[in-house]
């Protein structure tokens, strides 16, 4: 299923103030409202005034025990650069830091051409990596089939719905660009949907298209959020994300679907492609290196050769009574079944559902 499909918005809730918009539009933004309003994991202490600390085990980084990371002469991406051993979350101020935690010392960005103009990677990448993603997708209400499935593009995965999702996180050394590439695709697909019909004045057209622009501006604002206040050190990264956005602190009683994957940014940093001038066919992958059969220093390898859309996903959190390498593998290129991803809810496994 595509991000944002009908099928989708005909099983999840509509935005109750859309029910007063034009028709065209109410269609549309339906669509956008369907999808946009982790070996076992532990918790460990909440020392440090934490919220919460998920822990996952070490040499996992292998998705679904077949991925392989690429070959790059820089050796900027081995085992253990993307092998998630936390996860956690402290208050701060009007809002909360979040916290992931790898096995090794996170690759920081250098001073080096991005491309041929002489454009360096510290004068695009200012957060201070470069090489991974972390997405979190939160199910605040804790009621199955409540929230949104679908994951963000190019993941190639869902949310299981016990764990569907009201808010979206998404740690990527590109949040701008993301964030742009994201809107631009969505208002897109909407105006396809809202494709068709009589022929109409040019008005009432780019008025149609601009109130398109408009609510999915205001629908990526109150659900998908991309952080810009990073702070690297070492092996821990953390990222600050405000209480408007969450609507109060996180609570160890939410569930929380986490998942890394790397990042491709020096190989599709397109000027371009950023500033509109180049149209994408499907749904821009926000930066995510994907993965095929063979190994290459742009893609993951060890995917499954039938598999025309493999999920690239590196490490994620699962709850007990799974795996990491069963729910990544549990999937179905003949039959369109994808990988689908549970949440972990910490206070559940602080009660000793994980030991």
């Amino acid at each position: 299923r595509a991000l944002f499909s009908c099928s989708a918005a005909r099983r999840l809730r509509q935005d109750p103030g859309m029910t007063s918009r034009p028709p065209c539009l109410r269609r549309g933004a339906a669509v956008l409202a369907a999808l946009l309003p982790l070996l076992a994991p532990r918790t460990a202490g909440a020392g440090d005034g934490a919220l919460f600390v998920v822990t996952d085990p070490e040499r996992d980084d292998h998705g679904d025990g077949h991925l392989t990371y690429p070959v790059r002469s820089r050796n900027d991406m081995l085992p253990g650069h993307l092998d998630l051993v936390s996860f956690a979350a402290r208050r701060e101020g009007d809002g909360t830091m979040f916290e992931v935690t790898f096995a090794r010392p996170v690759v920081r960005t250098e001073k080096v051409p991005l491309d041929g103009g002489g454009t360096l990677m510290t004068d695009v990448m200012r957060l201070g990596f470069y090489t991974f993603n972390v997405d979190v997708y939160i199910d605040v209400d804790r009621v199955p089939g409540s929230g949104n499935t679908e994951t963000l593009p190019g993941r190639n995965a869902e949310v299981d719905p016990s764990g569907a999702w009201e808010k979206a996180i998404c740690l990527t050394p590109l949040p701008g660009p993301a964030e742009t590439l994201l809107r631009r695709s969505l208002t897109q697909r909407v105006r396809k949907e809202n494709a068709g019909g009589p022929a109409r004045p040019r008005d009432s057209r780019d008025a149609e298209k601009a109130e398109i622009r408009d609510e999915v501006t205001r629908m990526l604002a109150e659900s998908v959020f991309f952080p810009s206040r990073v702070e690297v050190h070492g092996r821990r990264v953390r990222f600050f994300v405000p209480d408007h956005f969450l609507g109060g602190p996180p609570s160890a009683d939410w569930g929380y679907v986490v998942a890394v994957s790397g990042a491709d940014v020096a190989g599709r940093y397109d000027i371009g492609k950023l500033a509109g001038l180049k149209r994408e066919d499907g749904d821009e992958p926000l930066f995510i290196m994907r993965a095929g059969a063979g190994r290459s220093s742009d893609a993951f390898g060890g995917a499954d050769e039938d598999d025309r859309k493999p999920c690239p996903l590196v490490d994620v959190l699962v709850p007990p009574g799974t795996t990491q390498a069963k729910v990544l593998g549990n999937f179905d290129p003949r039959e369109g079944r994808r990988v689908r991803l549970p949440a972990v809810v910490p206070s559940a496994l602080g009660r000793g559902a994980a030991k």
